[in-house]
């Protein structure tokens, strides 16, 4: 005899198995729902944490919106320092130490740092006689970075439900965006305290400027009194020399030299504070028609005095038909002087100096050539900069000097319009050239 099952009992069986699997299918929907509920939530936190650049900030608003994602009764950071212990802050929950999240004399967060692993604690069973903390259950998830590990947010709570996969990979989630947050945020704060320090440097450094400004218009201001008494003294000196009878030569040539070293040391004064002036916007060129063979011709005997004295040659070439230009003859005049006196310095003895003028492409070109040692090319860059000079392989000065002879030269030369520059061949010599528009300044 086959057994057969009672009427309606396969139905009921197939109602159930349906309504097992519709349950089961909405549990997981449901599910599903919440976890998407969370890690949009997670979502609009990175995007809130990422908006700021302040790191207190952004922890407040960890503190404030990390509830939407997973139950706590507790949520701290713990943040690794380089010059000193970590620094441990809580965001939600009543203020604890770190010592409260320890388990069985076993620091979680310190594992999370050196392991880089996440620690899920659960916990313990009724059975059991293990110390715990005050927090049954833990979630410890190390904040890594650019392969550093800047230290842990740490969620506890101390019910009896546990932390599952879902509530890990939603905090780990939440902990990557923290970790990038925190990073940007230090180093804004590192670029804010390296502009604040060179903000500092910087205002040190234009005060210390000042100073020496103000001391360099001092020490000029002092010399060229006295100075100008000297040369004035001098003058007369020879003057009356050359009124008398008996000429003494020796007398007179002594005269002369003192003479030249004097304008060569207020020529040095002048340059000083006429740099200053020219930076600080005080000084005006005073234009005027200027002819420059004249204007030469008269500092030419000067330079064949010194040709001689110290044994080289000089040589001065200039067309006699050139036109006036517009310019500051006393400033033109600085410039060539400090050229020619850099050629004379550069040069050895029975060598040859050059100054020409020529007339081309609507401008004056002013060349003083010299076939001294020459100016290394690493150098030749930098020797219109303030206080450059010319320096040996172990970088001492070539010659003395104040460094600011060229710096002059190319202030004055950009005042009227023109440009300066030099050409020059180590063992053979330099030549530095500005121009002077036709034109005059515009």
């Amino acid at each position: 005899m086959t057994d057969q099952a009672a009427p309606g009992t396969a139905d009921r069986l197939e109602k159930q198995s349906h309504d097992d699997l519709l349950q089961t299918t909405r549990r997981l929907l449901a599910d599903v729902q919440a976890l998407s509920t969370r890690i949009a939530a997670a979502q609009e936190i990175a995007i809130a944490i990422n908006r700021s650049l302040d790191l207190d900030e952004i922890l407040q608003i960890v503190g404030r919106e990390a509830k939407w994602l997973l139950d706590f009764n507790h949520c701290s950071v713990c943040l690794c320092q380089k010059d000193g212990p970590d620094r441990f802050v809580t965001l939600f929950g009543p203020a604890v130490g770190r010592e409260a999240l320890v388990v069985n004399d076993s620091d979680p967060l310190a594992i999370a740092i050196r392991t880089r692993q996440p620690q899920l604690i659960q916990p313990a069973g009724k059975a059991s006689t293990e110390k715990t903390s005050a927090y049954t259950a833990q979630l410890i998830i190390p904040l890594e970075s650019e392969d550093e590990v800047l230290g842990t947010i740490n969620f506890a709570q101390g019910g009896p439900r546990p932390y599952n996969q879902e509530d890990l990979r939603v905090s780990y989630f939440l902990a990557l965006q923290l970790a990038g947050a925190i990073r940007n945020a230090k180093r804004f704060r590192e670029v804010n305290e390296v502009y604040a320090q060179l903000e500092q440097a910087y205002g040190d450094l234009r005060q210390a400027e000042k100073l020496r400004d103000d001391l360099t218009h001092m020490v000029v201001h002092d010399l060229r009194n006295p100075l100008t008494v000297m040369l004035g003294s001098l003058e007369l000196i020879g003057h009356f020399l050359n009124q008398g009878q008996k000429r003494d030569s020796k007398l007179s040539d002594l005269i002369v030299r003192s003479r030249h070293a004097g304008r060569r040391m207020m020529g040095l004064i002048e340059d000083m504070l006429r740099v200053s002036q020219f930076e600080s916007g005080e000084l005006r060129v005073s234009l005027a028609a200027v002819s420059l063979q004249e204007l030469l011709a008269e500092r030419v005997q000067d330079y064949l005095f010194q040709a001689e004295k110290e044994g080289k040659s000089f040589a001065f070439q200039c067309p006699a038909d050139l036109p006036a230009v517009t310019a500051d003859a006393h400033l033109v005049e600085r410039v060539v002087d400090n050229l020619v006196e850099n050629a004379f310095k550069f040069t050895e003895q029975g060598g040859r100096i050059e100054l020409r003028v020529e007339a081309k492409e609507a401008a004056f070109y002013v060349t003083v050539s010299d076939d001294g040692q020459g100016i290394p090319p690493e150098q030749q860059e930098r020797i219109f900069q303030k206080f450059a000079q010319v320096t040996d392989t172990e970088g001492r000065p070539l010659r003395g000097g104040t460094g600011l002879g060229l710096t002059f030269c190319q202030i004055v030369v950009e005042a009227h319009n023109g440009r300066i520059w030099a050409e020059s061949t180590p063992g053979r010599g330099s030549a530095f050239t500005f121009t002077l528009p036709v034109v005059g300044l515009v």
